[in-house]
Protein backbone atom coordinates (compact mmCIF):
# COMPACT_ATOMS: atom_id res chain seq x y z
CA UNK A 1 0.00 0.00 0.00
CA UNK A 2 1.34 3.44 -0.94
CA UNK A 3 2.24 5.85 1.89
CA UNK A 4 -0.59 8.26 1.04
CA UNK A 5 -3.15 5.46 0.88
CA UNK A 6 -1.82 3.99 4.13
CA UNK A 7 -2.12 7.38 5.76
CA UNK A 8 -5.73 7.74 4.68
CA UNK A 9 -6.52 4.23 5.90
CA UNK A 10 -4.95 4.86 9.31
CA UNK A 11 -6.73 8.21 9.65
CA UNK A 12 -10.08 6.57 8.90
CA UNK A 13 -9.35 3.80 11.41
CA UNK A 14 -8.32 6.35 14.03
CA UNK A 15 -11.52 8.31 13.50
CA UNK A 16 -13.60 5.19 13.95
CA UNK A 17 -11.77 4.18 17.12
CA UNK A 18 -12.03 7.66 18.58
CA UNK A 19 -15.81 7.34 18.87
CA UNK A 20 -15.91 3.70 19.97
CA UNK A 21 -13.90 2.23 22.88
CA UNK A 22 -11.49 -0.49 21.85
CA UNK A 23 -12.16 -2.87 24.74
CA UNK A 24 -14.64 -5.50 23.58
CA UNK A 25 -15.04 -7.26 26.90
CA UNK A 26 -16.35 -4.23 28.80
CA UNK A 27 -19.92 -4.79 30.01
CA UNK A 28 -21.35 -1.30 29.52
CA UNK A 29 -21.25 1.43 26.91
CA UNK A 30 -21.58 5.17 27.63
CA UNK A 31 -25.21 4.98 26.52
CA UNK A 32 -25.91 2.09 28.92
CA UNK A 33 -24.34 3.95 31.86
CA UNK A 34 -26.47 7.02 31.12
CA UNK A 35 -29.64 4.96 30.77
CA UNK A 36 -28.97 3.10 34.03
CA UNK A 37 -28.41 6.35 35.92
CA UNK A 38 -31.67 7.75 34.53
CA UNK A 39 -33.47 4.61 35.72
CA UNK A 40 -32.00 4.97 39.21
CA UNK A 41 -33.20 8.59 39.24
CA UNK A 42 -36.72 7.52 38.23
CA UNK A 43 -36.88 4.87 40.96
CA UNK A 44 -35.46 7.30 43.49
CA UNK A 45 -38.21 9.81 42.67
CA UNK A 46 -40.80 7.10 43.31
CA UNK A 47 -39.15 6.25 46.63
CA UNK A 48 -39.30 9.90 47.74
CA UNK A 49 -43.03 10.01 46.94
CA UNK A 50 -43.55 6.88 49.05
CA UNK A 51 -41.70 8.47 51.96
CA UNK A 52 -43.86 11.59 51.72
CA UNK A 53 -47.08 9.55 51.66
CA UNK A 54 -45.96 7.37 54.57
CA UNK A 55 -44.94 10.39 56.64
CA UNK A 56 -48.47 11.80 56.36
CA UNK A 57 -50.15 8.45 56.93
CA UNK A 58 -48.16 7.64 60.07
CA UNK A 59 -48.40 11.13 61.59
CA UNK A 60 -51.23 10.18 63.95
CA UNK A 61 -50.99 6.40 64.31
CA UNK A 62 -47.20 6.08 64.72
CA UNK A 63 -45.39 9.40 65.34
CA UNK A 64 -41.97 7.78 65.85
CA UNK A 65 -41.93 6.20 62.41
CA UNK A 66 -43.42 9.33 60.86
CA UNK A 67 -40.49 11.25 62.33
CA UNK A 68 -38.06 8.78 60.73
CA UNK A 69 -39.68 9.45 57.35
CA UNK A 70 -39.43 13.21 57.86
CA UNK A 71 -35.79 12.90 58.90
CA UNK A 72 -35.06 10.87 55.78
CA UNK A 73 -36.71 13.54 53.61
CA UNK A 74 -34.66 16.23 55.37
CA UNK A 75 -31.50 14.24 54.65
CA UNK A 76 -32.41 14.05 50.96
CA UNK A 77 -32.76 17.85 50.85
CA UNK A 78 -29.56 18.46 52.82
CA UNK A 79 -27.45 16.18 50.63
CA UNK A 80 -28.93 17.59 47.39
CA UNK A 81 -29.34 13.96 46.34
CA UNK A 82 -31.99 14.75 43.76
CA UNK A 83 -29.75 17.20 41.89
CA UNK A 84 -26.74 14.88 42.25
CA UNK A 85 -28.61 12.16 40.37
CA UNK A 86 -29.56 14.58 37.61
CA UNK A 87 -25.99 15.87 37.35
CA UNK A 88 -24.53 12.36 37.21
CA UNK A 89 -26.77 11.42 34.27
CA UNK A 90 -25.94 14.67 32.44
CA UNK A 91 -22.19 14.22 32.91
CA UNK A 92 -22.34 10.65 31.63
CA UNK A 93 -24.39 11.79 28.64
CA UNK A 94 -21.78 14.46 27.86
CA UNK A 95 -18.93 11.96 28.11
CA UNK A 96 -17.32 13.62 31.16
CA UNK A 97 -16.61 10.31 32.86
CA UNK A 98 -14.02 11.45 35.40
CA UNK A 99 -16.43 13.92 37.01
CA UNK A 100 -19.34 11.55 36.46
CA UNK A 101 -17.51 8.90 38.48
CA UNK A 102 -16.98 11.35 41.36
CA UNK A 103 -20.63 12.39 41.34
CA UNK A 104 -21.73 8.76 41.22
CA UNK A 105 -19.67 8.06 44.33
CA UNK A 106 -21.31 11.08 46.02
CA UNK A 107 -24.71 9.62 45.13
CA UNK A 108 -23.76 6.27 46.66
CA UNK A 109 -22.65 7.93 49.90
CA UNK A 110 -25.88 9.95 50.14
CA UNK A 111 -28.02 6.86 49.48
CA UNK A 112 -26.16 4.93 52.18
CA UNK A 113 -26.66 7.76 54.70
CA UNK A 114 -30.35 7.80 53.85
CA UNK A 115 -30.55 4.07 54.52
CA UNK A 116 -28.85 4.62 57.89
CA UNK A 117 -31.59 7.07 58.84
CA UNK A 118 -34.33 4.58 57.94
CA UNK A 119 -32.58 1.86 59.91
CA UNK A 120 -32.57 4.01 63.02
CA UNK A 121 -29.30 5.81 62.44
CA UNK A 122 -27.21 3.02 63.79
CA UNK A 123 -27.36 -0.29 65.56
CA UNK A 124 -30.66 -0.24 67.45
CA UNK A 125 -29.88 -3.41 69.40
CA UNK A 126 -26.62 -1.92 70.64
CA UNK A 127 -28.28 1.36 71.63
CA UNK A 128 -31.07 -0.50 73.41
CA UNK A 129 -28.58 -2.61 75.38
CA UNK A 130 -26.65 0.48 76.42
CA UNK A 131 -29.81 2.32 77.41
CA UNK A 132 -30.95 -0.65 79.51
CA UNK A 133 -27.64 -0.44 81.36
CA UNK A 134 -28.14 3.27 81.99
CA UNK A 135 -31.67 2.64 83.29
CA UNK A 136 -30.40 -0.01 85.72
CA UNK A 137 -27.75 2.38 87.05
CA UNK A 138 -30.31 5.20 87.30
CA UNK A 139 -32.66 3.02 89.32
CA UNK A 140 -29.80 2.13 91.67
CA UNK A 141 -28.87 5.81 92.10
CA UNK A 142 -32.48 6.69 92.84
CA UNK A 143 -32.82 4.01 95.53
CA UNK A 144 -29.56 4.98 97.24
CA UNK A 145 -30.55 8.65 97.22
CA UNK A 146 -33.89 7.72 98.79
CA UNK A 147 -32.00 5.84 101.49
CA UNK A 148 -29.79 8.85 102.21
CA UNK A 149 -32.90 11.03 102.35
CA UNK A 150 -34.43 8.71 104.98
CA UNK A 151 -31.24 8.70 107.02
CA UNK A 152 -31.04 12.49 106.86
CA UNK A 153 -34.52 12.63 108.37
CA UNK A 154 -33.90 9.97 111.04
CA UNK A 155 -30.33 10.41 112.26
CA UNK A 156 -29.19 13.01 114.75
CA UNK A 157 -25.59 13.19 113.54
CA UNK A 158 -25.67 14.41 109.94
CA UNK A 159 -21.97 15.00 109.27
CA UNK A 160 -21.19 11.27 108.67
CA UNK A 161 -23.71 11.31 105.79
CA UNK A 162 -21.77 13.98 103.90
CA UNK A 163 -19.20 11.56 102.48
CA UNK A 164 -21.62 8.95 101.01
CA UNK A 165 -23.71 11.81 99.63
CA UNK A 166 -20.63 13.29 97.95
CA UNK A 167 -19.66 9.92 96.46
CA UNK A 168 -23.16 9.50 95.10
CA UNK A 169 -22.84 12.93 93.44
CA UNK A 170 -19.61 11.85 91.71
CA UNK A 171 -21.27 8.67 90.44
CA UNK A 172 -24.32 10.59 89.20
CA UNK A 173 -22.18 13.13 87.34
CA UNK A 174 -20.24 10.35 85.63
CA UNK A 175 -23.45 8.60 84.58
CA UNK A 176 -24.91 11.85 83.24
CA UNK A 177 -21.83 12.47 81.10
CA UNK A 178 -21.91 8.92 79.74
CA UNK A 179 -25.56 9.28 78.80
CA UNK A 180 -24.89 12.56 77.00
CA UNK A 181 -21.96 11.02 75.13
CA UNK A 182 -24.21 8.12 74.09
CA UNK A 183 -26.72 10.55 72.52
CA UNK A 184 -29.25 10.49 75.38
CA UNK A 185 -28.87 14.19 76.29
CA UNK A 186 -32.26 14.76 77.95
CA UNK A 187 -31.74 12.12 80.63
CA UNK A 188 -28.03 12.86 80.93
CA UNK A 189 -28.51 16.57 81.61
CA UNK A 190 -31.10 15.85 84.32
CA UNK A 191 -28.75 13.39 86.04
CA UNK A 192 -25.96 15.99 86.03
CA UNK A 193 -28.32 18.56 87.56
CA UNK A 194 -29.19 15.98 90.22
CA UNK A 195 -25.46 15.59 90.90
CA UNK A 196 -25.22 19.34 91.53
CA UNK A 197 -28.04 19.09 94.07
CA UNK A 198 -26.28 16.14 95.72
CA UNK A 199 -23.14 18.23 96.08
CA UNK A 200 -25.22 20.91 97.79
CA UNK A 201 -26.77 18.30 100.08
CA UNK A 202 -23.32 16.95 100.96
CA UNK A 203 -22.09 20.41 101.94
CA UNK A 204 -25.22 21.01 104.04
CA UNK A 205 -24.86 17.65 105.78
CA UNK A 206 -21.26 18.41 106.63
CA UNK A 207 -22.41 21.61 108.37
CA UNK A 208 -25.39 19.81 109.97
CA UNK A 209 -27.88 22.04 108.13
CA UNK A 210 -30.71 19.55 108.03
CA UNK A 211 -33.32 21.69 106.29
CA UNK A 212 -30.98 22.71 103.46
CA UNK A 213 -29.72 19.14 103.04
CA UNK A 214 -33.26 17.76 102.89
CA UNK A 215 -34.34 20.34 100.29
CA UNK A 216 -31.35 19.56 98.05
CA UNK A 217 -31.96 15.83 98.40
CA UNK A 218 -35.62 16.20 97.44
CA UNK A 219 -34.62 18.17 94.36
CA UNK A 220 -32.05 15.51 93.43
CA UNK A 221 -34.69 12.79 93.80
CA UNK A 222 -37.11 14.67 91.55
CA UNK A 223 -34.45 15.15 88.85
CA UNK A 224 -33.39 11.50 88.99
CA UNK A 225 -37.03 10.40 88.68
CA UNK A 226 -37.47 12.67 85.64
CA UNK A 227 -34.27 11.32 84.08
CA UNK A 228 -35.43 7.75 84.63
CA UNK A 229 -38.84 8.45 83.10
CA UNK A 230 -37.20 10.12 80.07
CA UNK A 231 -34.81 7.19 79.63
CA UNK A 232 -37.66 4.69 79.74
CA UNK A 233 -39.58 6.65 77.11
CA UNK A 234 -36.46 6.65 74.93
CA UNK A 235 -36.26 2.88 75.39
CA UNK A 236 -39.89 2.47 74.32
CA UNK A 237 -39.22 4.59 71.23
CA UNK A 238 -36.20 2.49 70.25
CA UNK A 239 -38.22 -0.69 70.70
CA UNK A 240 -40.95 0.74 68.47
CA UNK A 241 -38.37 1.54 65.82
CA UNK A 242 -36.99 -1.98 66.08
CA UNK A 243 -40.47 -3.43 65.61
CA UNK A 244 -41.16 -1.20 62.64
CA UNK A 245 -41.97 -3.22 59.56
CA UNK A 246 -43.84 -0.74 57.38
CA UNK A 247 -40.58 0.90 56.31
CA UNK A 248 -39.11 -2.41 55.14
CA UNK A 249 -40.37 -1.99 51.58
CA UNK A 250 -38.67 1.39 51.26
CA UNK A 251 -35.48 0.12 52.88
CA UNK A 252 -35.32 -2.83 50.49
CA UNK A 253 -35.89 -0.54 47.51
CA UNK A 254 -33.15 1.74 48.77
CA UNK A 255 -30.76 -1.17 49.27
CA UNK A 256 -31.45 -2.24 45.67
CA UNK A 257 -30.72 1.31 44.48
CA UNK A 258 -27.43 1.26 46.39
CA UNK A 259 -26.37 -1.96 44.67
CA UNK A 260 -27.31 -0.54 41.28
CA UNK A 261 -25.39 2.64 42.02
CA UNK A 262 -22.31 0.54 42.84
CA UNK A 263 -22.68 -1.15 39.43
CA UNK A 264 -22.96 2.24 37.74
CA UNK A 265 -19.74 3.36 39.45
CA UNK A 266 -18.00 0.24 38.15
CA UNK A 267 -19.40 0.72 34.64
CA UNK A 268 -18.50 4.42 34.58
CA UNK A 269 -14.95 3.64 35.61
CA UNK A 270 -14.79 0.96 32.92
CA UNK A 271 -16.03 3.34 30.23
CA UNK A 272 -13.58 6.02 31.33
CA UNK A 273 -10.66 3.56 31.30
CA UNK A 274 -11.70 2.14 27.93
CA UNK A 275 -11.96 5.56 26.36
CA UNK A 276 -8.58 6.53 27.77
CA UNK A 277 -6.97 3.42 26.25
CA UNK A 278 -8.72 4.04 22.93
CA UNK A 279 -7.42 7.59 22.97
CA UNK A 280 -3.85 6.37 23.40
CA UNK A 281 -4.25 3.92 20.50
CA UNK A 282 -5.83 6.63 18.36
CA UNK A 283 -2.94 8.99 19.00
CA UNK A 284 -0.49 6.21 18.05
CA UNK A 285 -2.33 5.60 14.77
CA UNK A 286 -2.43 9.30 13.98
CA UNK A 287 1.32 9.55 14.53
CA UNK A 288 1.82 6.54 12.25
CA UNK A 289 -0.41 8.15 9.63
CA UNK A 290 1.50 11.40 9.82
CA UNK A 291 4.82 9.56 9.51
CA UNK A 292 3.55 7.53 6.55
CA UNK A 293 2.27 10.64 4.80
CA UNK A 294 5.59 12.38 5.34
CA UNK A 295 7.43 9.35 3.95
Amino acid sequence: MRPAALALFLLALAAALSVRPLSAERAASPEVVTARQREVKREFDELVKKLERMSLKLKEEDPSRAEMCREALKRITASALDSLLDEMAALAREGRYGLALKRSEDVLKALQELLDVLEGAGDIDERLARLEGFITRLESLLERQKELRRRTEDEKELAPLAEPQGKLAIEARRLGSEMEDAAFPDSGSKVKLAADEMDGASAALKDSRKKAAAAAQEQALALLAEALDTAKRARDLLKAVKRARRLDEIKKALQALIERQKKIISDTDGVRSGLAESGKWTRFLLLKAAAAAAG
